[in-house]
């Protein structure tokens, strides 16, 4: 059941994010054993997106859903992203897709930019601009 409803969630938010002017380049990105759930382009910037579907209505805070330990596995994933698909010259973004699960359907939070990198990591790259 669980895993019915995230996968139900991911896909509000593949459309989601078609709706608004991104293009979906992976889902489920797996870097070694680490996964991004969705990498999507629009125009010059790269979001790697996490997906988070919940049943209930809990206002929760971007940090309270994307731990430190999830920060940084997406942050070194997207670098590895970036040298892999020669997309180094892209602006990096990390967001969240929060769909909450209700009687009437799915409704959707997208916070952006939800990772500030210098806090997270020793980034002294160009690549985090």
């Amino acid at each position: 059941m669980k895993r019915h409803l995230g996968n139900k969630g991911e896909q509000v938010a593949h459309k989601f994010l078609e709706e608004n002017g991104y293009t979906i380049l992976h889902k489920n990105w797996r870097y070694t054993h680490k996964e991004i759930d969705i990498i999507a382009q629009q125009e010059e910037i790269l979001a790697f997106i996490e997906v988070k579907t919940r049943r209930n209505q809990a206002n929760l805070a971007p940090h309270e859903l994307f731990t430190k330990a999830k920060q940084r596995h997406y942050i070194e994933c997207a670098y590895a992203y970036g040298a892999l698909f020669d997309m180094m010259e892209y602006s990096f973004r990390f967001d969240i897709l929060c769909i909450h699960a209700t009687r009437g359907g799915m409704n959707i939070e997208h916070w952006r930019d939800v990772i500030d990198v210098r806090d997270i990591m020793d980034c002294r790259h160009t690549y985090w601009k």
